[in-house]
């Protein structure tokens, strides 16, 4: 007797229906959380802001997706935020998850002006973009979304927001 893997039944259900067939242990809410550095500056004896991001992305089961990605880094005491927002559509295809924008936009902002790219609120690509998914849980028990490859340069680890 065969037995099916889930996401083999997803890619069949999706053929017959017609519509996005979501796992459900993919829905929802997720959050990122990192800091990725913290600088330390020798002369002055103190450190500079925590260089970091925060990601939430919000799945649905109808194939609806709202991904906002903050992102805070300083170099030279200079810091810089970038906001960015997508809203679109996604679609599994076994461990693949495609998104497909239809509205991205980002912000930019450096304190004081100190960057030398300027200020700037700008719509951005809304070229689809996969990544390979998981969803499992840490050495804690915590349960947790995996994405990776695609645009991530590394693997970001989401857990549900609470």
């Amino acid at each position: 007797m065969h037995t099916m893997t889930s996401a083999a039944l997803l890619l069949i259900a999706s053929l017959f229906l017609g519509a996005p067939v979501v796992p459900a242990e993919m829905t929802g809410k997720w959050v990122l959380r990192e800091a990725l550095s913290d600088s330390y500056n020798a002369a002055t004896g103190g450190f500079a802001s925590v260089d970091g991001r925060i990601y939430e992305l919000a799945l649905t089961t109808q194939g609806q997706f709202q991904w906002n990605r903050f992102i805070q880094g300083t170099i030279r005491q200079c810091t810089r935020y970038s906001l960015q927002r997508f809203v679109g559509t996604f679609a599994v295809a076994g461990r693949d998850v495609t998104f497909r924008p239809t509205q991205a936009r980002e912000t930019f902002r450096s304190r004081a002006r100190c960057h030398s790219t300027p200020d700037y609120d700008r719509d951005i690509s809304t070229a689809p973009f996969t990544h390979t998914w998981e969803v499992g849980r840490g050495s804690s028990g915590d349960l947790r979304l995996t994405l990776s490859g695609g645009n991530i340069y590394l693997t970001d680890v989401y857990t549900p927001v609470r």
